[in-house]
């Protein structure tokens, strides 16, 4: 599914107010303050989304958060009002971390000390994270090298075999034709034809079997080791991601 970008984020987010009974000028007023507060962090998180009913849950966050908290200012003797007014609505708090982080303090700007803490403790394990880092790579790599190593010793394996079958096939058979032609009995030459016979027979049952295995089989499990390493690896993105966003909040 494809990515969810900035300005198409803020559309779909607005739609989604609007849908929950938030007013066009609420609901605009509300994304604006939403843009506003957000950190080059939470635009790459933005667009990291691929799921619209994200977006949904995160109007539907917003408006839980409008409720509660008229519902808190709105003395108990005019609790049966109608609707907010705009005036209201313009005064309520709209933070995109209430979605995105379970941070109380919501819409927090990267800090200095929590960059350097970040640069500090990154360059710090830099040798464990390579390490680590290589260590991953070899073993994808060494399994991928593994079922390419496969293939070309099935491809081979099967030539070799289909020619030596072959040629078994045929030197029986021929061998078994002459002693018809020759021998005073036909057993021994019937004998060697039905030996040709079940060779070839062999020989095509096992090149079907290895042409199968080394065209068909390897090949799938090659493409489901790239879409592992992929799935993988945008984990870890993201776990660093993760990481570096919390250190830059402290």
């Amino acid at each position: 599914m494809n990515r969810v970008q900035k300005d198409e984020f803020f559309r779909i987010l607005a739609e989604e107010l609007i849908r929950r009974g938030v007013s066009e000028e609420s609901a605009a007023r509300s994304v604006r303050a939403i843009e506003h507060t957000l950190a080059p962090e939470d635009l790459a998180d933005i667009e990291r989304i691929t799921d619209i009913s994200e977006v949904a849950e995160l109007a539907q966050s917003i408006v839980s958060v409008k409720r509660r908290e008229a519902k808190e200012s709105t003395p108990p003797a005019s609790s049966d009002k109608e609707r907010e007014t705009p005036e209201e609505e313009e005064n309520d708090v709209v933070q995109y971390e209430a979605f995105v982080s379970d941070d109380d303090e919501l819409g927090r700007a990267p800090t200095a000390r929590g960059k350097r803490i970040f640069w500090i403790v990154f360059l710090c394990t830099l040798p464990i994270t390579l390490v680590l880092f290589l260590a991953y790579a070899a073993v994808f790599g060494a399994i991928f090298a593994v079922l390419c190593g496969l293939i070309v010793l099935l491809v081979g394996g099967l030539i070799v075999g289909v020619t030596a079958g072959a040629l078994l096939s045929l030197i029986g058979m021929v061998y078994g034709v002459t002693q018809l032609l020759t021998a005073a009995s036909r057993a021994p030459g019937l004998y060697e034809i039905g030996l040709g016979l079940i060779i070839a027979g062999c020989v095509m049952f096992g090149g079907i079997l290895v042409y199968n295995l080394a065209v068909r089989l390897i090949p799938l499990l090659i493409q489901w080791l790239g879409a592992l390493f992929r799935y993988c690896t945008g984990k870890l993105k993201d776990l660093f991601h993760m990481a570096k966003e919390a250190c830059y909040k402290l």
